[in-house]
């Protein structure tokens, strides 16, 4: 596949690590009337790169706020004091790279990122596969319009987010599958969950239930939200549910199972001692009240939403003798 490579440019960026810095800055510069080229299999050692191509030397000459890592501003580049590339060409040359892509993939890492957000517009009205990776889901709710014309891939690094993009959209003539790649919320569920990494777990239990024909709903006190679309018996999610005296992430129910879900901003080995207690004890509480007891640290939601999910949905399968 050509994949065009969107996201806010900076120097020795992220793109460097994936293709290359001597492909990427300035390799090119003294061809710079020519059109861009294609690097073949420089991703991952199987697909090619379309875009962009950052001029500049490795002293970060052309990387003031706003350059794009092209033009010149103020400060000379201190090996090409002639060379200038004024801002319609660079757009011109960015979107002959979106026309020329069968993916554009964007990884979304700062607020201010305008510049991609017009590029995956563009790519999106010429019907091209469009994938935005993040890590910060703050910036994926403010940029909810974005990420949910497109598809969503939450994970740690661009490179993580890029080869599961890669691995869902095998061909040009394949089409991306939704229920396998998607992770938006409605928004009303979205907001209910109160830190990142819940978000990051329901997210995966919509995916794993949209996978396996579940049918998922979001309980809110005045309303029920479909989450999947499928019939059989539905998994109930309650958010901050009350049960023992204690508020809990998730409360779940399949059938005549329920279960208490506990996502922890801190790894087990982290815990004092007394938190430590004190969660044991709640665990207890729990099961006295008939509830299976679900935590997942921080950690481990971050690294695998879709595996911490799976276990879940597994075990309250077999529970319920599904």
């Amino acid at each position: 596949m050509k994949v065009y490579l969107a996201g806010k440019v900076t120097k020795n960026g992220w793109r460097t690590d994936l293709v290359g810095g001597a492909e990427l800055n300035g390799m090119f510069l003294a061809d710079h009337e020519k059109p861009w080229p294609v690097l073949e299999r420089a991703i991952f050692g199987e697909h090619d790169y379309v875009g962009p191509f950052l001029y500049g030397c490795d002293h970060g000459c052309f990387h003031g706020d706003g350059q794009h890592g092209m033009t010149l501003g103020e400060d000379r580049a201190c090996a090409v004091e002639d060379f200038f590339v004024g801002r319609k060409e660079i757009v011109r040359r960015c979107l002959d790279a979106v026309r020329l892509a069968d993916l554009v993939f964007c990884w979304l890492e700062a607020p201010e990122d305008y510049g991609s957000m017009v590029e995956i517009g563009f790519a999106l009205a010429l019907g091209k596969k469009v994938v935005i990776g993040a890590q910060d889901f703050d910036l994926i709710e403010s940029h909810w319009f974005a990420t949910d014309a497109s598809f969503l891939i939450p994970r740690e690094t661009p490179e993580a987010a890029l080869r599961l993009a890669l691995e869902r959209v095998h061909t040009p003539e394949e089409p991306v599958p939704a229920s396998s790649i998607k992770y938006g919320l409605p928004i009303e569920a979205w907001r209910r969950c109160e830190s990142p990494i819940e978000r990051a777990l329901l997210a995966g239990i919509v995916t794993v239930a949209s996978r396996g024909g579940i049918p998922a709903v979001f309980k809110l006190r005045d309303k029920d939200i479909n989450l999947t679309v499928a019939a059989g018996t539905p998994m109930i999610i309650w958010p901050q549910y009350h049960v023992c005296a204690h508020r809990t992430d998730f409360m779940i129910e399949f059938g005549r199972v329920k279960a208490v879900v506990e996502c922890d901003g801190h790894d087990y080995h982290e815990r004092t001692k007394k938190q430590a207690e004190r969660d044991r004890g709640l665990d207890r509480a729990f099961q006295r009240e008939g509830f299976r007891v679900f935590r997942f640290t921080g950690s481990e939601i971050w690294e695998g939403p879709e595996a911490c999910a799976a276990a879940l949905i597994r075990d309250m399968q077999s529970a319920a003798g599904n």
